[in-house]
C-alpha cells in the first residue's frame, strides 16, 4: 500500500468529519419538523388525511389560527404529465370528537397560472375549529369523480 502524501490523511479526516456533521445537521432537522407518515399531518389535537388522486396529490395543507370559523388553504400538484387544467374537485370532510361527521363539501381549486402544475385552495368552513378532531381531504379526479 502506497504511503498517503503529507496532509492527505488529515484532508481524509477533516471530510470526514464535515460529512459527518452535515448528515447529523440534516437528520436532526428531519426529526424537528415532525415529519409523519405520508398522507398525515397532525396540528396539535387536529388530524389532516390527506387522500390523492390518479391525477393529483395534495400538499402544503395550512390551517391558519382562528376563532370561529375553520379556514383550510393549501395546493394540489398534477401527477400526469399531459397539459391542460387539473381534473376533478376536492371533498373535505371534517369530523368531531365522537368521530362524527360535522360537515362535508366539495371545493374547488384554481391554477395560479395557465402552465402551472399546482393549483390552490382556499376554503372557510363554519365550523369551530375546538370542536373538529379529524379532517379528510380527498381529491377525485376523472375517474373517481362522486
Amino acid at each position: 500500500m502506497p504511503k498517503p502524501l503529507i496532509g492527505e490523511e488529515t484532508m481524509n479526516k477533516q471530510s470526514t468529519v464535515q460529512h459527518f456533521k452535515t448528515c447529523s445537521t440534516l437528520i436532526i432537522g428531519i426529526v424537528m419538523m415532525g415529519v409523519s407518515p405520508a398522507g398525515f399531518a397532525t396540528e396539535g389535537r387536529l388530524t389532516i388525511e390527506r387522500n390523492r388522486s390518479r391525477d393529483a396529490r395534495i400538499d402544503h395543507v395550512y390551517l391558519p389560527p382562528s376563532s370561529d370559523t375553520l379556514t383550510l388553504s393549501g395546493h394540489l400538484h398534477k401527477t400526469m404529465s399531459r397539459r391542460g387544467r387539473i381534473p376533478g374537485h376536492i371533498h373535505v370532510d371534517m369530523y368531531g370528537k365522537q368521530h362524527q361527521l360535522l360537515l362535508s363539501q366539495v371545493t374547488d381549486y384554481h391554477r395560479h397560472h395557465r402552465k402551472s402544475s399546482y393549483a390552490h385552495f382556499y376554503e372557510q368552513f363554519p365550523v369551530n375549529r375546538d370542536d373538529v378532531s379529524r379532517i379528510v381531504i380527498t381529491h377525485h379526479g376523472l375517474d373517481e369523480m362522486r
